[in-house]
């Protein structure tokens, strides 16, 4: 643009549009690293989740033991976590077969939510 005594540049206006799109971009930039480190964290403690009750899981597979039916509870330090662990054993239609699932929740949650249930079998050998 060729301006009056031949100077050069942007005037304000255009400098406060520019800088209004760049803060806009910002604010949706900010917006979406939130979201993925949300996301993150969420992934974060299903994975921990995951391996707390596999752990568990085929500690009772490979116990001697045949498992009695019922419910049990427990706490478990996991990276440097508790973790409510519950265990059902129940029976199947198989004499010689059963269902163990066990369900995860984090300790510190008040609402106990739970973050992930895995179910196994075990036969009786």
């Amino acid at each position: 643009m060729n301006k009056p005594n031949g100077q050069w540049g942007f005037t304000l206006l255009e400098v406060l549009i520019a800088l209004a799109v760049l803060a806009i971009l910002a604010s949706a930039v900010v917006s979406q690293t939130s979201n993925s480190t949300r996301q993150l964290q969420i992934l974060e403690q299903k994975t921990h989740a995951l391996w707390v009750a596999e752990y568990h899981l085929n500690q009772l597979r490979i116990a001697d033991n045949w498992p009695n039916i019922g419910r049990s509870n427990q706490v478990v330090e996991y990276a440097e976590k508790n973790w409510l662990l519950s265990t059902q054993v129940s029976s199947t239609s198989d004499p010689w077969l059963r269902k163990i699932t066990v369900t995860i929740a984090s300790d510190h949650d008040t609402r106990q939510q739970n973050i992930l249930t895995l179910t196994g079998y075990k036969g009786k050998h």
